[in-house]
């Protein structure tokens, strides 16, 4: 039997989250009542690809170009998307795009200059779970955590938390305790952190060059903590 892109891409999925928790983790036996194992597939198809298409005339062409890609999360049964806010400024056209290659156009409906996030508004119904809110808060510098990204090639990646602390950006936001992760992962934008429990963390923002902190050359990816949404 062959299996789908999406299938093999749940496959590998489960076993980075099996990483993620750890030999421990992995090892133990689940309890007769402890929480099920996350729905891998679930988890892959509540992210979704974004492609956007600015105002001709939009200021924000001149560095992030006026078509632009990127993912974002769906977080309830209503349709609403979480991403960074960056791709979807001063947007003329948003197109969400399924793992089922469905299309689903949005709209910009909440965009908060605080943390940088957005939150788009599908206009028909995406069809795919919610990806429970986690918490951000407990995630500490050298644990697993796992990427996903809209899009069917190379959806998920094995990360590493490598700092933890305050990001300040001159042009839009400043948030406390930003998670650094490495290595970089490309497509980075609005992807979704994932904790070995298979719940959202954390958003993608940028790439960076001092992940580590310490002044040191280190490149990694920057996410946006849940608790700023």
């Amino acid at each position: 039997m062959q299996l789908s892109a999406v299938r093999i891409a749940g496959l590998i999925l489960a076993l980075m989250l099996a990483a993620a928790a750890g030999p421990a983790h992995a090892q133990s036996a689940p309890a007769a009542n402890g929480p099920a194992a996350p729905d891998t597939q679930a988890i892959l198809a509540s992210v979704v690809g974004i492609r956007v298409k600015a105002l001709p005339d939009a200021r924000s062409n001149a560095t992030l170009t006026r078509e632009r890609t990127g993912s974002g999360v769906a977080i309830d049964a209503a349709g609403h998307v979480l991403t960074i806010g960056y791709i979807v400024m001063e947007a003329d056209s948003i197109e969400l795009t399924t793992r089922d290659h469905r299309t689903v156009p949005a709209v910009v409906i909440g965009f908060d200059q605080a943390s940088g996030l957005a939150v788009l508004q599908a206009q028909t119904a995406l069809g795919v779970a919610p990806l429970p809110l986690g918490q951000s808060e407990g995630v500490s510098e050298r644990e697993r955590v796992v990427v996903v990204r809209g899009g069917e090639s190379d959806p998920a990646h094995l990360a590493v938390v490598v700092s933890r602390r305050r990001f300040a950006a001159s042009w839009e936001y400043m948030i406390d305790a930003a998670i650094f992760t490495a290595p970089p992962v490309e497509h980075w934008a609005g992807a979704a952190l994932v904790d070995r429990q298979g719940m959202l963390i954390g958003i993608g923002s940028l790439t960076v060059r001092d992940a580590g902190g310490g002044g040191e050359p280190f490149p990694g990816t920057r996410f946006v903590p849940i608790e700023a949404f």
